[in-house]
């Protein structure tokens, strides 16, 4: 019964539009430039 509830709810998230499943646009590009940041800090210090 729980499993069910996860696939339903899970279906459900998949069939909204692309825009609701992605990050909010005030986190995500501030996320993805840090996370940039920090990876080319840990390559370039390699």
């Amino acid at each position: 019964m729980l499993i069910a509830n996860l696939y339903r709810i899970l279906a459900s998230a998949l069939r909204r539009p692309t825009r609701a499943a992605t990050p909010s646009p005030t986190f995500y590009p501030i996320d993805s430039q840090s996370l940039a940041d920090r990876a080319n800090r840990e390559v370039s210090h390699d």
